[in-house]
Formats: structure tokens, C-alpha cells, sequence
């Protein structure tokens, strides 16, 4: 196997690849909206076969070279076909496949790595044999029963009494979103739990996503105003929640939760397997996510700095 860029393979079948295999984040509509810093890589066997790709965002700063995760997408996107038939065999294939990454990110030599891989990859040895940092990020998982009445069971107690109460004082949800609506929402609840970052390009991408046929944006509009959004999309075969935003003056206290709920309810009807609320490391957002009752689910962040930045860090 070898690693090539979107330049040196076939465009035909990197564009089919992408469309077999139902992968949102490796679209050109979703790419487009990046800079030249994005790089979509592929993963080629011996066939001259594309058997997995995935996403790198690389740029300089000062003097320093930076290797990260696109910004606002779930980690690099990696996604990659097994043929192995056997545990055994799969194993292996997923062990090469993680050194040869481990060995292309390493070999770009930046001053600063920092990427996550998909939480269904579970095998991170070759990124430590590298020297590279691995250490754990959640995210949770709902699955998508088909009834209705076990996903609302599965909710924690607090969130279906702030749904009932959403509904009884007339707050509703429609998909009838707006950029304009849901641009400021987003970035001023980025803003507010201190992520917000390249502006421009979130722009683009809530542009995309709110007349993106593959994305479901739901806002919830109470007395007559727009007090949440919610962004999701749909990828492979689960629905991905992306972005939020609400508004706290004069917003209802169900509303965030209400617009989530219905977002999850579409997600269940278009055939999703899973909701993957794509996880937060903060106290009140990981509560927030753990009481929609999915399955606590860990992914791989890789970390690596340079030795003498480090040492630089320590001095200053």
C-alpha cells in the first residue's frame, strides 16, 4: 500500500470511491470550501486499487509547521476498506494502514501534529511506536431504534420535561433555516465556549450545510423568534451533529434540547444506523450529550511537538 495525493490518483475513481461509500467530509461541496492547506489523501494498494482516504490540514504560522485535523470536521476523516476476511488478517490490514499514516504524518515533519482518528479505529500502537502522543477524546452514540417511544425513554428524565414544557409554552421546530439565522447563533456559542476559529471558513461551511441535501438543520422559534439551531450530517450511515447555537436573551430553556430531539428524530427516518454527537471534552457540554441516552465511545487523539519547541515551552 502507499498513500498518494488527490493529484496523482485517477479523479474518476476518487470521485466514485467517495460517492460508493457515502463520505460527507471528502466531497468536493464540503472540500470546496477549504483553502489550498486541506490535503485529501488516498490510500492505494498494490492494484493501483483506492482503498481508503483521509484529510490533513497543513500551514505554517511564524516559523512553525502545523499538521492538524481540518478545522470543523470530525478528525481526519479517515475512512478505509478492509478486504480481509479473518479477525486476524483484519487486524493486520488495520495495523498496516495505521503505520503507513503514522509513517506519512511523521515524515511531513511538522513542528506540531495534533489530529484525531475516527472512533471506530481502535488501533493507535504504530502512531506510539512513532512517538507520538495517544491519548483519549468521547463522544457518545444513540442508536437510532426505529420506535420512537424507546429513543424518548432513553432520554434523561430533566431533558423530557424540557421538551414537554418547550411544547406546551409553543415553541416549535421547522427546517426552514437561513444563513443569516443561523451564522451568528453558531459562532457566538463558539465564541462563548472559546473555540470559535477561522471565521471565514465557518461561514462557508454553514452556508453549505443549511441547502446541503445531506445535512439536516433544524431552529426552534419561540415567540415568534428563532432561539436555537441545530446542524447535523448525514455520513456513511450515521447522522454526525456538527453545530448548535441559541440565543440567551429571552431564550426558553427547552429549546436547544427540543431542536437536538427533533434533529435526532429526522436522522432516524432517513435510515441512519447511529447519531454521533461528535463529543466535547467540557463538563457541561459532555452531560448535555450523555443524557440524550446513547453509548460512551472513545477515539484516538495523536499529538506530537517538536523536542526542542518543547524544551523552548519549558524555558520561557
Amino acid at each position: 500500500m502507499k498513500i498518494a495525493s488527490k493529484n496523482t490518483v485517477d479523479q474518476k475513481a476518487a470521485a466514485a470511491f467517495v460517492e460508493k461509500h457515502r463520505l460527507f467530509f471528502h466531497a468536493e461541496t464540503w472540500l470546496g470550501c477549504y483553502d489550498e492547506q486541506l490535503q485529501q489523501l488516498f490510500i492505494v494498494n498494490n492494484n493501483h486499487e483506492i482503498t481508503g482516504c483521509f484529510l490533513l490540514y497543513v500551514y505554517k504560522k511564524a516559523f512553525l509547521k502545523f499538521i492538524i485535523a481540518p478545522p470543523y470536521t470530525p478528525g481526519i476523516a479517515l475512512f478505509i476498506v478492509n478486504p480481509a476476511q479473518t479477525q486476524v488478517n483484519r487486524q493486520t490490514h488495520v495495523k498496516e494502514v495505521m503505520a503507513l499514516i503514522a509513517g506519512y504524518v511523521d515524515g511531513l515533519k511538522g513542528h506540531v501534529v495534533d489530529i484525531q482518528l475516527g472512533d471506530e479505529f481502535t488501533d493507535a500502537q504504530p502512531f506510539i511506536w512513532r512517538g507520538f502522543k495517544v491519548s483519549p477524546r468521547f463522544t457518545y452514540h444513540l442508536r437510532l431504534h426505529p420506535d420512537k417511544e424507546v429513543l424518548w425513554q432513553a432520554l434523561a428524565s430533566e431533558k423530557r420535561k424540557s421538551i414537554g414544557k418547550a411544547e406546551k409554552d409553543g415553541l416549535t421546530v421547522n427546517a426552514n433555516v437561513s444563513a443569516e439565522t443561523v451564522i451568528p447563533l453558531v459562532k457566538a456559542s463558539l465564541q462563548k465556549g472559546g473555540v470559535l476559529a477561522n471565521q471565514a471558513l465557518l461561514t462557508r461551511l454553514l452556508s453549505l450545510l443549511v441547502h446541503h441535501p445531506k445535512a439536516i438543520c433544524k431552529q426552534a422559534v419561540w415567540e415568534g423568534k428563532v432561539v436555537a439551531v441545530s446542524l447535523a450530517v448525514l455520513d456513511q450511515n450515521r447522522c454526525i451533529y456538527l453545530f448548535g447555537g441559541y440565543t440567551a436573551n429571552n431564550a426558553h430553556h427547552g429549546a436547544g434540547v427540543t431542536c437536538m430531539w427533533q434533529t435526532v428524530l429526522e436522522a432516524k427516518t432517513k435510515q441512519c444506523a447511529l447519531f454521533d454527537f461528535e463529543g466535547s471534552m467540557n463538563p457541561g457540554i459532555e452531560r448535555y450529550y450523555r443524557e440524550f441516552g446513547g453509548e460512551m465511545i472513545s477515539a484516538h487523539q495523536i499529538r506530537k511537538t517538536a523536542l526542542w519547541l518543547k524544551a523552548f515551552k519549558r524555558f520561557r
